[in-house]
C-alpha cells in the first residue's frame, strides 16, 4: 500500500488478467479492490482498495541506492504471508534480461520466490527502493538472483496510471545500438560507452532538433549514457513534452543539443528513416581486398581495386550503413547493425568485426 487512499502497487503479470481482487490486510481482514491501470511494458499495475486511511510505505529514492546496500524482501512466497527475506543490492541498471519492453532492474540477492511478485524491496529505513517482479532460476526457485523495478521508474509509472489512466514516455524519433570496442576505435571515442544513432525518423523531435545519424550520445541531462538500453529508459522517463540536453559526439566533435520529446506513439509500425538527399545511395558486396562493383542507385557502375572493402584512391569520408541477415530476418527486413561516419583507414576495422553479409556506402 503506497497511499493512505488505498493504492497498491503490484505488478501486471499479478493482476493483470484478473477478474477480481481480493487484498488481505495485515489483520486477516480482505477488501475487494479494483484495477486502476496496468503497464505490461515495465509489469507495472496498481490497483485500489475500498476504504481509506490505510498505513502506507514510505517511498525512497532508488537512484541513491547504493550496490552492497541491505535490502528485504517482503512478499507472499508459496502461500506463506508475510515473509521478510534479507540480502544486498547486487547490481542496478540491469538491462536486456529479455523480461519486460523497459527493463532497469535491481538485482537482489534477497530471496525472491513464486509469490512474491508484486510485493516491496525496502531498505533498512523501511522505505520502497522497487517492485520485486522476477528472479533468475533453471530450477523454478530461488538460486540468489531476483530482479525489482525500480521505485523512481515505478512511482512514474504509477502517477500516470492514477491521473491518466494511461502510461505516456518521451520519444525522440531515432534508431539506436550500443557502442562496441571496434566502434569506439571507428569514432575516436574515449571508451566503448553511450548510443549510437543509427537512423533518424521523418518529422521526429530528433530530426527538428538537429540530430543526424552516426551521431553518438554520450550524456543526457547530465547524465552519462552507458548503453542504449539506459538511453532509451531515460527518454522514456522524460515524459512527452519534456525538454531534455544531450551531449554527442559528431566527427569527433562534443556538440549539444536542446530537444523537446513527443509522445511515443502507441503503434510504431515501419516508420521511415530520414534519408540524406545530397549523397546517392551505393552498394557493395564485402571484399577485403582485390577487385569490385560499386552498384550506384541510378544503376550505373564502378569497376575497380578495393583496400579492405574501400574504393581505391577514394580520399573520402565515408557514411557506411551496416546489414546482416539474422535468424529472424527476411531478405526485405535487414537487421540494422550500425550505421557509422568513419574514414577509410578504419572501414577494415569495421568490416571484420561484424559477420556481415554486405554494407552500403553512402559517398
Amino acid at each position: 500500500i503506497i497511499s493512505h487512499e488505498g493504492y497498491i502497487l503490484t505488478n501486471h503479470h499479478v493482476v493483470g488478467e484478473a477478474d477480481q481482487i481480493l487484498v488481505k490486510l495485515y489483520d486477516g481482514k480482505e477488501v475487494r479492490a479494483k484495477i486502476v491501470g496496468t503497464d505490461p511494458e515495465s509489469d507495472i499495475a496498481v490497483i485500489k482498495i475500498e476504504g481509506d486511511g490505510y498505513s502506507a510505505l514510505t517511498t525512497g529514492n532508488s537512484k541513491e541506492l547504493m550496490v552492497g546496500e541491505s535490502v528485504i524482501a517482503v512478499g507472499n512466497p508459496f502461500g506463506l504471508t508475510q515473509t521478510v527475506t534479507y540480502g544486498i543490492v547486487s547490481a542496478k541498471g540491469r538491462t536486456n534480461v529479455g523480461i519486460n519492453e523497459y527493463e532497469n532492474f535491481i538485482q537482489t540477492d534477497a530471496a525472491i520466490n513464486p509469490g512474491n511478485s508484486g510485493g516491496p524491496l525496502v531498505n533498512l529505513r523501511g522505505e520502497i527502493v522497487g517492485v520485486n517482479s522476477a528472479i533468475y532460476s533453471r530450477s523454478g526457485g530461488y538460486q540468489g538472483i531476483g530482479f525489482a523495478v525500480p521505485i523512481n521508474m515505478a512511482q512514474r509509472i504509477m502517477d500516470d496510471l492514477i491521473n491518466k489512466g494511461t502510461v505516456s514516455r518521451g520519444w525522440l524519433g531515432v534508431g539506436i545500438q550500443d557502442v562496441t570496442q571496434d566502434l569506439a576505435q571507428a569514432f575516436n571515442l574515449e571508451n566503448a560507452k553511450g548510443s549510437l544513432i543509427t537512423g533518424v525518423m521523418r518529422d521526429t523531435p530528433a530530426d527538428r532538433g538537429g540530430l543526424q545519424r552516426g551521431d553518438v550520445v554520450i550524456e543526457l541531462n547530465g547524465e552519462e549514457m552507458l548503453n542504449s538500453r539506459q538511453f532509451r529508459n531515460e527518454i522514456a522517463n522524460a515524459g512527452a513534452g519534456a525538454d531534455i540536453e544531450m551531449k554527442v559526439v559528431r566527427n569527433s566533435k562534443i556538440m549539444y543539443f536542446k530537444i523537446n520529446l513527443d509522445e511515443r506513439p502507441k503503434e510504431l509500425g515501419r516508420v521511415s528513416m530520414k534519408p540524406d538527399k545530397s549523397k546517392p545511395s551505393v552498394s557493395i558486396d564485402v571484399k577485403p581486398a582485390g577487385s569490385g562493383t560499386i552498384i550506384w542507385q541510378n544503376g550505373s557502375t564502378y569497376d575497380g581495386e578495393f583496400i579492405d572493402g574501400v574504393p581505391h584512391g577514394t580520399g573520402k569520408s565515408l557514411r557506411v550503413a551496416v546489414f546482416a541477415k539474422g535468424d529472424k530476418a527476411t531478405e526485405a527486413e535487414e537487421a540494422v547493425l550500425g550505421c557509422m561516419l568513419i574514414s577509410e583507414e578504419a572501414v577494415s576495422k569495421v568490416i571484420h568485426s561484424l559477420d556481415i553479409n554486405s554494407f552500403y556506402y553512402n559517398l
